[in-house]
């Protein structure tokens, strides 16, 4: 099964807690702005047009 939600963070927020999910992946296309994704201990920068992919069994977390 594949879902797909559009998600608006404001400046300086956080989409979610630090969170993993068991048995599903999690992908993220970010589609205006920049903003930090962390996923298990690594964190990096993102910006309009990037995607970001967290495996399941691991962390992640966005913010703007």
């Amino acid at each position: 099964m594949l879902g797909a939600t559009l998600y608006r963070i404001p400046a300086g927020s956080k989409s979610w807690p630090f969170h993993w999910h068991a048995g599903n992946e999690e992908a993220m296309w970010i589609v205006s702005g920049r903003g930090k994704a962390r996923i298990g201990d690594h964190e990096a920068e993102i910006a309009a047009g990037e995607t970001s992919r967290c495996r399941p069994d691991r962390s992640a977390r966005t913010r703007s």
